[in-house]
């Protein structure tokens, strides 16, 4: 089982994809926004990350840069989840570290 860390500060798209993992047997866990998901992350290193880009607070791509810097959490894959489209947005996520990168909306 995976524990993957879902972050995104529209309620809806945390809880579809909640559903989702859930469903496929792996432990979801959920933040609103960046800065709640570098604290989740003091506590529990998940095995991947689903980060939405844009969110207040702290956007996709500053968590991004600070876990990336990180030793213990810098080799975690992320998917970034994102409205942008153009392949220049898709480019980005790639040189932020993503893994890959799904467009919104996914439901």
């Amino acid at each position: 089982m995976l524990r993957i860390l879902i972050i995104d500060d529209v309620e809806t798209n945390r809880f579809v994809l909640r559903n989702i993992i859930t469903d496929m047997g792996h432990q979801p866990v959920l933040a609103e926004n960046g800065v709640q998901g570098i604290k989740i992350m003091e506590r529990m290193i998940p095995d991947l990350i689903l980060l939405d880009v844009a969110m207040p607070e702290m956007d996709g791509f500053e968590f991004a840069t600070i876990i990336k810097k990180d030793v213990r959490t810098r080799n975690i894959p992320i998917i970034f989840i994102s409205a942008f489209d153009a392949p220049q947005d898709i480019v980005t996520c790639c040189e932020m570290g993503g893994a890959d990168c799904v467009t919104t909306p996914f439901m």
